[in-house]
């Protein structure tokens, strides 16, 4: 017995250190060097001349960051970071695995080293620790606070230290926002940092492109219990920057956050890559937050929404007043079940005006009837989502969530929060643990960005944080072509998005005019349909109407295209011009191509997927463009194809192509 017990013993130690490994070093002096685990990139903690911290980063021996301070600013003059003193060091290095529930990969294995400096601020003699994380993804740091001195546990934030130096000539692709209360649905421009205004406000994510060709992406993860941040120009004749900000509290005056000891900060997130493409397949950010918390995900289920507010609730050629009425709703269902879709969202209306924030959530309008819907879509396979106010939902959710899980509802669509304050941190956080006890999706809107808590929270399967389809509604801020291809490079790496793809309306650009009813969408149908294999969303709501996806050429994509995938493969492509991306769904592969205002060609080899030992023949279906100018139209070719073969992607501006690569074997067998 003795003998076994070793032997188990012994078993679970060598697990144990492949997954985790420890070491100290309080021999250690500056600079500190921490390498990423393949060596591919390197960063340094050191103090300058004045004794404060900074950080520096090296990707492929070119410096990508340049010395940037680091640190805290708290009350009462207390500063971290700015004179500090090394009492000791820590190195680990460990392994996060996990399959996330839903998402743009089946599998997560990440690798990092981590380097843990205890800290001593001279000045107020407070202890603090940087955790600094290095992976092949790129960098991470967050700062941890275990006590305040003379025995005080509330800690407040006034802002931080915290800078990211670039070296001159650094460009970025930049979303300036004008305030703290706003969502975060703007355009991107590319820019060079330092002609930004130095009081302008840089809404994340922030992708930078170094003059070496380096391609960075500054973020947050893990953000739970703080402010959300933005960045701020901070440009010198040295390099070019941006400075931190923090959500002020809606409460406290001149403070960001206020909370206890002990604490940890989000994540300060550096993401690296030789292409801003291949950032596209980082799962670093929700790789940094914690474990899922729910026990039970079953019932968490990715999948395509129809949705009856884009195109003004229209349900062409109605027998019935179309509105806000359970005749309306039901032919939008009956939409989703044609296309074997999971839900129809049910939007503003079903209980109140949407901005009437003392309507109760509860209590459906007298021609809407949710629990009988309910049961009309289960007939259908389909799940009703619902749509509710932010302020409704703080004052009701306990007695509302659990009645949505008595009526058999699959989720809430939350809207208008508009702020990313410490408070409203904490509310999406509570939104979604008690969502989660009362099996319920969720999917905010008028958000913040995503920084990772869908791996904690996999209920959260989308959000919005974008400028997506519902502007071409109203004049002044445009989802254009060129809009559309900057958001895979920036906004999509970081998380899910509800862009709600799928207007079938389509225009040339120059014919385009925004209008409230039956919108029209300036680009062609197949660029459409691409989004839903290039942008990423478990929960795909499709913006159109009944008649508008079924007159829809090409439509049957729709039917088959999945929501969630195993593996995601950027192929090529250029920001703001084009994008060739390959996901996997169990053994079918999609390929989706988008352009921007200018035609994209490639010539790509399936090599690329498959590799060069794949025997099995494929069979590939095509959705293109028509070859008239037409946007409306889209062409469907198929054929029998070699994992040898070389394939050519070819789309007109504002254009798309969508492939589905099958193994012939198994489209035989389907078949027969």
């Amino acid at each position: 017995m003795m003998i076994r017990f070793r032997m188990l013993y012994l078993l679970l130690l060598v697990w144990f250190s492949a997954t985790v490994i420890s070491g100290c070093g309080k021999s250690e002096t500056w600079p500190l060097r921490l390498d990423s685990p393949t060596g591919s990139h390197v960063v340094q903690i050191n103090c300058d001349a004045n004794g404060s911290l900074i950080a520096s980063v090296e990707d492929n021996s070119e410096t990508v960051m340049l010395d940037s301070p680091l640190g805290l600013i708290l009350a009462h003059g207390d500063t971290l970071g700015k004179q500090v003193e090394l009492l000791s060091v820590k190195r680990n290095r460990g392994i996060e695995r996990y399959e996330p529930v839903v998402g743009k990969s089946s599998r997560v294995e990440l690798r990092w080293n981590e380097l843990l400096l205890n800290l001593r601020e001279s000045g107020s003699q407070l202890d603090f620790r940087l955790r600094v994380r290095s992976t092949d993804d790129g960098v991470a740091f967050r700062y941890e606070l275990p006590s305040l001195k003379d025995g005080r546990d509330t800690v407040r934030i006034l802002g931080e230290r915290t800078t990211f130096r670039f070296p001159a000539g650094t460009r970025g692709w930049v979303k300036t926002v004008p305030n703290w209360n706003t969502a975060s649905e703007y355009r991107y421009k590319d820019t060079l940092l330092c002609e930004l205004q130095p009081d302008n406000q840089i809404g994340l994510p922030l992708l930078i492109t170094t003059p070496d060709g380096e391609a960075l992406l500054v973020h947050e993860a893990a953000l739970e219990n703080y402010a959300a941040m933005n960045l701020q120009p901070a440009c010198d004749s040295t390099g070019a920057g941006v400075h931190v900000l923090l959500a002020p509290h809606p409460r406290e005056s001149n403070t960001a956050v206020e909370t206890t000891t002990p604490l940890k900060t989000p994540w300060r997130v550096l993401l690296l890559a030789d292409h801003p493409g291949k950032l596209i397949e980082s799962e670093m950010i929700p790789a940094l937050n914690e474990p899922c918390r729910i026990s039970d995900t079953r019932w968490i289920e990715p999948g395509i929404a129809s949705w009856d507010w884009w195109s003004g609730q229209i349900v062409e050629e109605a027998d019935f007043c179309t509105g806000s009425n359970d005749s309306t709703l039901r032919a939008y269902v009956d939409l989703a079940a044609e296309y074997r879709w999971a839900y129809t969202l049910v939007d503003a209306g079903w209980y109140g005006r949407a901005k009437d924030t003392e309507a109760d959530i509860t209590r459906p309008l007298p021609q809407i009837n949710i629990p009988a819907l309910v049961d009309y879509a289960a007939e259908k396979n389909v799940g009703i989502l619902l749509w509710i106010h932010w302020k409704n939902t703080k004052h009701q959710m306990h007695e509302a969530f659990a009645l949505y899980e008595k009526w058999g509802i699959k989720g809430v669509k939350i809207d208008y929060m508009n702020r990313r304050d410490q408070e409203m941190v904490q509310f999406y956080h509570d939104v979604l643990e008690l969502a989660a006890q009362h099996h319920l999706l969720v999917n905010f809107h008028g958000a913040y960005m995503p920084t990772g808590i869908r791996r904690t929270w996999p209920n959260l399967v989308t959000r919005e944080g974008v400028l997506g389809l519902e502007h071409v509604k109203e004049p002044g801020r445009i989802p254009y072509a060129d809009h559309n291809l900057v958001l895979p490079y920036t906004r999509m790496v970081v998380g899910p998005m509800d862009y709600t793809p799928g207007g079938f309306r389509t225009v040339a650009p120059k014919e385009f005019v925004a209008r409230e009813s039956r919108p029209v969408v300036p680009t062609t149908t197949a660029h459409q349909l691409a989004m839903f294999v290039v942008y990423d969303s478990p929960l795909q709501v499709v913006a159109d109407s009944p008649g508008a996806v079924r007159n829809a050429q090409g439509s049957e994509v729709l039917k088959e295209v999945p929501a969630s995938w195993d593996e995601t493969r950027f192929l090529d492509g250029e920001v703001g011009k084009s994008i060739l991306l390959a996901r996997r769904a169990g053994d079918v592969w999609w390929i989706g191509a988008m352009a921007g205002n200018e035609p994209f060609s490639k010539h790509f080899s399936l090599r690329r997927i498959f590799g060069d030992d794949a025997a099995d023949s494929l069979w590939i279906t095509k959705w293109t463009d028509g070859q008239n100018n037409n946007p409306h139209e889209v062409l469907v070719s198929s054929g029998e194809f070699s994992p040898q073969d070389t394939i050519t992607i070819a789309t007109p501006a504002t254009g798309g192509v969508v492939l589905k690569v099958e193994k012939l074997q198994q489209t035989l067998r389907i078949s027969g």
